[in-house]
Formats: structure tokens, C-alpha cells, sequence
């Protein structure tokens, strides 16, 4: 796993050693990022960051701001790993705390948020929606990025505005604003 574009180009990733955290392939980073053109000076929300690769990959290509949020033990290892790679401790936040925790700590909106959920947990995502659809700091022209297995349920929640998907092997990407 490398960073594709940017400061960073090529540098590689730490990947975790277990099938419990799924980093996006190079081949959909690649993709999700043309689409989403520039983000030089836009904050990241990297919620469910796992190995922190999309966030990585946005800080490479001049994000000014990156908050990573992710429980589990050995993801914080790997992001903390990444982020030093990228020499990007001034532009990185590691949020070592779940989702509905980590919004706390987040003090800059996200223009940009990155969710990516284990595919397993189909609830998590419906939970997530509504989480970010009842929290002040997610303003209404943030973007929303979800990344699924395509036989996982489309997301939905009110609050948001489904603009498109793309599909990629098994893996789903749906863009989604604020309403």
C-alpha cells in the first residue's frame, strides 16, 4: 500500500497483519480522489480509519487538517506509523476513541468525511448516519464518502443527500452531503 499522489507520492504504507482492518486498495484511493479533485486546504474526517489511508492519502495531497478516529489498538498503532511517514504530525489528528467518542474532540468541521465501517457491521453504519446527522460540528456542505461492500444496504438517513455511487470490484463508494 503507497501513497499515490502528492508531497508523499509513493511512500509506503503500513498495512495491518489482520483480516479485521481492510485498507482501501490503491486502485479505489486512486479513483475516489479523481472524483473528488482538489482537496488542498480542506479538513478530513478519517472516521473507521483502520490503517488511515484515505486520510493519508488527502494530508499528502494538501488537506491542511486530518482527524483520524478509530478504537481499536493496533489501527492507532498503524496510523500513528502512517502519519510519521508522511511527516505530518502537525496537520494529523489520532482521535484513539470510537466514532461517537471522537466527535468531541473534533475542533474544526470536516469538509470531507471518509466512513468506512467493517463490512460485517451493517448496523454501525445506520448508527453512524445518525450520529453525524445530530452533531453540530458536521456542517451542511460537508461531504460524505462511504465506502461498502456492495451487498451491504445503501446508506440513508434524512439528513443527507445521496449524490452518486461508484462501483469497484465488490466495494461500493456513495457520495452524500449535508441536506
Amino acid at each position: 500500500m503507497r501513497i499515490i499522489s502528492g508531497y508523499a507520492r509513493g511512500r509506503r504504507l503500513q498495512s495491518p497483519k489482520t483480516s479485521l482492518i481492510r485498507p482501501t486498495t490503491d486502485r479505489v484511493r486512486e479513483s475516489l480522489f479523481s472524483i473528488l479533485g482538489s482537496v488542498e486546504g480542506t479538513t478530513i474526517l478519517d472516521a473507521f480509519a483502520g490503517s488511515g489511508a484515505l486520510g493519508c492519502e488527502a494530508l499528502s495531497r494538501g488537506a491542511s487538517l486530518c482527524f483520524f478516529c478509530d478504537p481499536s489498538k493496533e489501527a492507532q498503532q498503524i496510523i500513528r506509523h502512517n502519519i510519521g511517514v508522511l511527516e505530518a504530525d502537525e496537520s494529523a489528528v489520532l482521535l484513539s476513541t470510537s466514532l461517537y467518542k471522537g466527535l468531541g474532540g473534533i475542533h474544526t468541521p470536516p469538509d470531507i468525511i471518509f466512513m468506512d465501517p467493517p463490512y460485517h457491521k451493517h448496523a454501525l453504519m445506520s448508527e453512524s448516519l445518525e450520529l453525524l446527522a445530530n452533531a453540530p460540528i458536521i456542517t451542511k456542505d460537508a461531504l460524505l464518502v462511504v465506502e461498502q461492500d456492495i451487498d451491504a444496504p445503501a446508506p440513508e438517513h434524512d439528513a443527507f443527500t445521496f449524490d452518486e455511487a461508484r462501483l469497484y470490484g465488490r466495494t461500493r463508494i456513495s457520495f452524500l452531503y449535508r441536506a
